[in-house]
C-alpha cells in the first residue's frame, strides 16, 4: 500500500486530480457500504451485532460506531462523520433531510441591524451555532430575533436568574418562567 506515485517525470497534475477523485468516491462509496452493513446487523441481531462489531474492530472508537449506526439506518447525512464544528455537532440532532439541506445550502442567521446571511454550518461561530440552532430545528429569522434578545447582554452587575449549562440547569433566584422560558432552555439544553 505504500506504492510510490513519484517517478522522474511527474504525472500532470489533473490526471493525478482524477485518480485521486476515483480513490476517493470508491472509498466514501465502500465507508457507505460498510455503514450500511453495520446498521443491517443491528437491526437483525440487536446488541450482540454491535458488541461483536466493537470487539472485532477494536480499534474504531465507540463514537464512531454511532455515527456509522446513524449514516447506515439514513438518520444521519455522511458528511458529517468527520466534521468537527459546533454547528455540525448541532446539525447531527437534526432530521437527515433537515442536514443535508443545511450542509448544501448553509444556514440563514440574522446579524446586527436585521440582515440576514447564508453562512456555510462549519464557518459558524459559537455565538452563532447557539443562536442558530434550537435542539431540533433550525431557528428562523423571527426565533433568532427572540433568541438575542433574551441572550443579550446583562448590565454590569447582573445575573442572569436561570442558566444553562450542558444538560443542567441553574437557577440563581427566585424567577418566574413562562412556556416559551421552558421550551428555550430546553432547546438550548439540546
Amino acid at each position: 500500500m505504500s506504492k510510490s506515485l513519484s517517478n522522474s517525470n511527474p504525472p500532470d497534475l489533473s490526471a493525478t486530480i482524477g485518480t485521486f477523485a476515483g480513490a476517493f468516491r470508491s472509498a466514501c462509496d465502500g465507508f457507505y457500504l460498510a455503514a450500511r452493513i453495520y446498521s443491517d446487523a443491528i437491526a437483525a441481531h440487536g446488541d450482540d451485532a454491535r458488541n461483536a462489531f466493537a470487539q472485532s474492530l477494536s480499534e474504531i472508537p465507540a463514537s464512531t460506531w454511532r455515527k456509522l449506526e446513524s449514516i447506515g439506518n439514513g438518520t444521519m447525512d455522511a458528511r458529517l462523520l468527520n466534521a468537527a464544528s459546533r454547528g455540525a455537532q448541532s446539525l447531527r440532532r437534526l432530521s437527515a433531510p433537515q442536514q443535508a439541506e443545511c450542509l448544501d445550502n448553509g444556514v440563514e442567521v440574522l446579524i446586527p441591524g436585521g440582515d440576514s446571511l447564508r453562512v456555510a454550518v462549519d464557518n459558524l461561530q459559537p455565538a452563532q451555532v447557539r443562536q442558530v440552532f434550537a435542539g431540533d430545528h433550525v431557528r428562523s429569522l423571527s426565533e433568532q430575533k427572540a433568541f438575542l434578545s433574551v441572550a443579550a447582554p446583562l448590565p454590569a452587575g447582573a445575573v442572569r436568574p436561570v442558566e444553562v449549562r450542558g444538560n443542567r440547569v441553574i437557577v440563581r433566584q427566585a424567577c418566574e418562567l413562562t412556556r416559551q422560558d421552558l421550551i428555550r432552555i430546553l432547546g438550548e439544553m439540546g
